[in-house]
């Protein structure tokens, strides 16, 4: 019997709106015919995080769990994971700002305007005389 890669109750359809194409996942049968150790799991992992029920698990989990591993224990390393990446991708985005902020406090010369609008002049027919060829 091959258990599906989706988070869900037993029993507990989706609805249209939430189906989406997934893949099956074969993971290893228990026998007998008992509760498989994965949906053991999958209902362990949903009480640990209610806002997977239903979604599909990601890729990385479920080959992780296919190896071997705690579901749950493999959920919750990809989501430090996923935490830690998105920590790091902040921290870049704020040090780029950090240093814009001390680039233009720096900046030598500032525009004397003050950033106002600033009106241009009609052209001097005179000036423009020296223009022309």
């Amino acid at each position: 019997m091959a258990e599906q890669a989706v988070l869900a109750e037993p029993g507990e359809g989706m609805t249209g709106e939430e189906s989406a194409p997934r893949e099956e996942v074969t993971v290893g049968e228990d026998a007998e015919g008992d509760e498989s150790a994965f949906a053991r799991q999958a209902r362990g992992l949903v009480e640990q995080f209610p806002e997977l029920k239903g979604q599909a698990a990601p890729e990385e989990v479920i080959r992780a769990a296919v190896e071997g591993e705690d579901l749950t224990a493999a959920y919750t390393r990809y989501a430090l994971g996923q935490s830690r990446a998105e920590e790091q991708r902040l921290g870049r985005e704020l040090d780029a700002l950090r240093q814009n902020r001390e680039a233009a406090s720096r900046a030598p010369v500032r525009g004397v305007s003050g950033g106002a609008a600033v009106q241009e002049r009609g052209s001097d027919p005179f000036l423009a005389g020296f223009d022309e060829e």
